[in-house]
């Protein structure tokens, strides 16, 4: 949802990043999710869906690729910071 709930995307990066998630798999959210994200909202000031987000990647054991520079704060997290 926030790779493509960007306002005035262009068709070209809209195209780019709907394939991208196509080779990609689904998290479904659950309990487990829920109580890491709990746990972070506690510990780091973030906004839920990226909460949400840390948690997944957390509860996978997978690293997260993202340019928000706020999940440096989220601890254990094996993030790969892009740079926008």
């Amino acid at each position: 949802m926030e790779l493509l709930g960007v306002k005035d995307i262009p068709q070209l990066v809209l195209k780019t990043r709907t394939a991208l998630i196509g080779n990609c798999f689904l998290v479904n959210f659950n309990s487990d999710i829920k109580e890491i994200a709990i746990h972070i909202k506690q510990k780091a000031s973030i906004k839920l869906p990226d909460a949400i987000i840390a948690a997944s990647a957390l509860y996978m054991g997978m690293p997260l690729i993202s340019a928000d520079k706020d999940l440096t704060r989220v601890e254990g997290l094996d993030l790969i910071l892009l740079k926008p």
